[in-house]
């Protein structure tokens, strides 16, 4: 692959895992929030008198969670699909056996996962689930 492809790729990766830990980020603060909390959030509004985004979010948190618990599954898979094929690309210039390829692939699918999309964002939210939304 030209530099370039592997840029994009690289691009595509690091933007899927921001969006998808931002977005796991934000179902973990809503299942912080105590309902009544919730509420407050979801009556906030902006000088203008529209509602403000963390409203939005809370107003109603059953299709707020659902829509970005797909949304990041899917910038998820998106970014684990492009940091697989860096890998590969990088794999096959070193001419590395298959089954490196297949290990230090899914080693990264592991640690991106795990740690970057799911653990770090949840504790955050966590710990700060106003701050989150």
């Amino acid at each position: 692959m030209t530099g370039t492809t592997l840029l994009v790729l690289a691009l595509t990766g690091a933007f899927g895992v921001l969006g998808a830990a931002v977005l796991h980020g934000v179902v973990a603060a809503l299942e912080q929030l105590p309902h009544a909390e919730e509420r407050e959030v979801a009556a906030r509004r902006r000088p203008d008198g529209r509602p403000t985004s963390a409203a939005r979010l809370a107003a109603i948190p059953a299709q707020t969670d659902d829509a970005a618990s797909v949304a990041y599954a899917t910038l998820e898979a998106i970014a684990l699909a492009a940091l697989t094929m860096i890998v590969a690309d990088l794999s096959l210039e070193a001419d590395w056996p298959v089954l490196v390829v297949f290990a230090l692939a899914a080693a990264l699918a592991v640690v991106v996962s795990l740690l970057l999309v799911r653990a770090f964002p949840r504790q955050l939210s966590r710990a700060h689930p106003l701050t989150a939304l």
